[in-house]
């Protein structure tokens, strides 16, 4: 067991701070012992300058509501919430060992694997699941959200956990309730994984975060986003307008994925935002079954929004993730 800091304090009487473990925009995660168990725990606090900002505060709860009300393996457990004496929230998380897929790729700037990269998606569209069932959508899936216990990308033995439902919607019993937002220009998620209707500000559904395990499946296999710019807003415009670059193209030593797979060579229509799946269905089977029900990377799924003054669906052929023919 580490000592801890002693310039550190003991929350709610019980969570002694030992370090520092990751740092994000609005909040702080410590690792900290819990002194009643006598176990490590990780305690999330919401950094002092966003102490007295109610979005803040509602976003930070939120959080800690959706993760609690779903028990799961593939999502992080929380077990308490409570305040500081100053005024800061916080709430108490399981402890992992491990790395972030953000800082597992930047050991692998070319990419990973065809099967770790299909292994590693296909859990993440399984957290999804779970998620979904019980009427969470994420809005924020990127390599920096999510975890790989121990370090383990390889074989049976993989384990992920999906973080940060910070910016999450729920839907309570048929009625949306809406997250304070903190994307570019208002719109809530990180505008390199953002689907098309997200951009809008359309309603949000299960399909957002089917998209961005695309965009995120890309850099997987190519260690590069689909789209990158200068700017947030001219991410967003090439979501809206532009197609993919071929994996190929990124990754021209690449192996092409087993032919069985149905992640591979495909056409697919280009229809508008409503012909995407609402819901995705999966968990167990093959990975072929279970990419043909969760949704394919963004060069083989359809690109809604891609005329975006034209109100009916603009129906064509797609072209091949891999190679660019039609």
């Amino acid at each position: 067991m580490q000592p801890a800091d002693d310039a550190l304090p003991v929350l709610g009487g019980r969570f002694q701070l030992i370090r520092p473990i990751g740092q994000g925009g609005f909040a702080t995660v410590y690792q900290a012992l819990d002194q009643r168990l006598d176990k490590n725990v990780a305690v999330k606090v919401l950094n002092q300058r966003f102490a007295a900002h109610e979005e803040y505060r509602k976003r930070f709860i939120q959080e800690a509501k959706a993760a609690a009300r779903v028990s799961h393996p593939l999502l992080v457990d929380v077990s308490d919430i409570g305040g500081t004496d100053d005024g800061r929230l916080y709430f108490v998380m399981e402890y992992l060992e491990g790395c972030t897929l953000s800082e597992h790729l930047r050991e692998h700037p070319g990419g990973l694997p065809w099967r770790e990269a299909m292994v590693i998606a296909l859990e993440i569209v399984k957290a999804l699941e779970v998620a979904h069932r019980h009427d969470i959508v994420h809005r924020d899936v990127k390599p920096g959200n999510v975890f790989l216990k121990g370090g383990i990308t390889r074989g049976p033995e993989l384990q992920i956990k999906l973080l940060d439902l910070g910016i999450a919607k729920v839907h309570y019993e048929g009625r949306d309730e809406e997250r304070p937002q903190t994307g570019t220009d208002g719109t809530p998620g990180t505008p390199e994984y953002m689907a098309p209707e997200q951009i809008r500000g359309g309603a949000d559904s299960p399909s957002v975060d089917l998209y961005a395990v695309g965009v995120l499946t890309y850099r997987l296999l190519t260690g590069s986003l689909p789209f990158s710019a200068k700017t947030p807003w001219d991410v967003l415009a090439m979501h809206l307008n532009d197609e993919p670059p071929p994996i190929l193209s990124r990754a021209p030593t690449r192996r092409s994925p087993p032919r069985s797979s149905r992640w591979s060579c495909v056409s697919c229509p280009r229809d508008q935002v409503t012909g995407r799946p609402a819901r995705p269905r999966c968990g167990g089977g093959s990975s072929a079954s279970s990419a043909r029900t969760s949704g394919r990377p963004p060069p083989t799924r359809p690109r809604p929004g891609a005329r975006p003054t034209s109100s009916s669906s603009a129906s064509r052929p797609g072209s091949c993730a891999w190679c660019s023919r039609p």
